[in-house]
């Protein structure tokens, strides 16, 4: 055989030519010690977004509750209307000295269960079903604390922002 020329050599030349693949890369991927720090960061944010989450589930769950019992008032109003009676929400603080002129029957304590301290003015409920409004503070157990004013003729609790 001759001398083979460059076209001869290329027609003979593989389309996919075989590549060495080289196993040992030291330059792909990550290190142990760059997934580690990376783990704790992400161990640290989730702490931090864990803990606000829960703050944030805890201030929603006590205002749904509050306005949930100050929504029972309309209760207290629909009773005046049917008994043809004025009706006197008061809190678990009032004094009997404020009482003194109202008829037991006409008392009404603001609807909160124990877990709740209330305080606030006393709301009169007249006998067609209108409110005279006033104000009350609510707290929990763990300090969390909402003032609301109800606001007549309906009683409506609009939340007020507190310092």
């Amino acid at each position: 055989m001759g001398p083979t020329t460059q076209k001869v050599a290329q027609a003979t030349m593989p389309i996919f030519p075989h590549k060495p693949v080289n196993i040992s890369r030291t330059d792909d991927g990550f290190s142990l010690l760059e997934m580690l720090v990376v783990l704790a960061i992400m161990g640290l944010m989730l702490s931090l977004v864990g803990a606000r989450l829960s703050q944030t589930l805890d201030s929603a769950r006590f205002a749904r509750t509050s306005q949930a019992n100050l929504a029972k008032i309309t209760d207290f109003r629909a009773e005046a209307l049917l008994k043809r009676k004025a009706l006197f929400v008061i809190s678990p603080t009032t004094t009997k000295l404020e009482v003194r002129n109202i008829p037991r029957d006409s008392l009404r304590l603001f609807p909160f269960d124990d877990s709740f301290d209330v305080k606030g003015d006393i709301i009169k409920i007249s006998p067609s079903g209108l409110c005279s409004g006033g104000r009350i503070t609510v707290k929990n157990k763990t300090g969390r604390k909402a003032v609301y004013d109800l606001e007549p003729p309906n009683c409506t609790p609009k939340r007020v922002a507190t310092p």
